[in-house]
């Protein structure tokens, strides 16, 4: 029995952070140290919140899917009372993700349709989301993970109508409810852990993560037996 199996080590959760705040999972959800069994590393969100290219993928990503979960309610604000999306209520889009976007040097034009936000959202996630590579390992393939967030046909009408029907129909399925493009089975805990994270990736390109020793690490109990300090740096935050 190896050490993964007997439990002397658990899955590290650094790409998963990563991801979590590039795709739009709430602050919320990002843990201090000293919480238990936390997932989502509260000074990975912290860090990344420092850089720009990251700040403009998560409030691109985190508009696309309010836009996608609100759009009835949204669309007929705009269609039958001229409502412009930067003005709608917190409970449609979520207050200062135009601000940080504008200051940040992205001002989205004023758009009539809904569907044209959409589009335009798109082509900045799918122009600028290369910006993020490096953050990221090595060892993990970037075109696996760039593809998800790209929406499929995301430049057409017809093709963020057939995601956004794909989105509505399979909501509870996705993490935390964010727009992620997936074409295989979805996991609602798909972003548990870097291990679990990273194998279904890969299996959903019709590939195996062979790397799997990398996303592991000693355990906090298997430190305190050998009377090593748990684990406490900010172990991703190396690139």
């Amino acid at each position: 029995m190896n050490n993964i199996e007997n439990g002397m080590c658990s899955s590290t959760h650094v790409i998963a952070s990563k991801t979590a705040y590039l795709i739009g999972i709430y602050e919320q959800y990002f843990w201090d140290q000293d919480k238990e069994n936390r997932v989502f590393y509260r000074e990975i969100y912290e860090e990344l919140d420092k850089n720009k290219h990251a700040r403009i993928a998560r409030n691109l990503s985190i508009l696309r899917t309010h836009i996608l979960k609100n759009w009835k309610k949204i669309n007929n604000a705009m269609r039958y009372d001229n409502a412009l999306l930067e003005n709608m209520g917190e409970e449609l889009i979520p207050a200062g993700c135009f601000k940080a976007l504008s200051d940040d040097g992205i001002r989205l034009s004023k758009a009539r349709r809904l569907v044209d936000y959409l589009i335009e959202i798109n082509v900045l996630i799918q122009d600028r989301i290369n910006n993020c590579k490096c953050f990221f390992f090595f060892f993990l393939n970037w075109e696996y993970l760039r593809d998800i967030f790209i929406m499929p046909g995301g430049r057409t009408e017809e093709g963020t109508k057939a995601a956004s029907n794909t989105y509505y129909e399979n909501k509870v399925s996705y993490p935390f409810q964010i727009y992620i493009n997936w074409t295989t089975r979805l996991d609602v805990n798909i972003l548990n852990s870097d291990a679990k994270f990273l194998v279904l990736l890969y299996k959903n390109h019709g590939d195996c993560f062979k790397d799997i020793c990398r996303v592991y690490e000693l355990s906090d109990n298997t430190r305190h037996r050998f009377g090593q300090q748990p684990t406490t740096k900010v172990a991703g935050l190396r690139k």
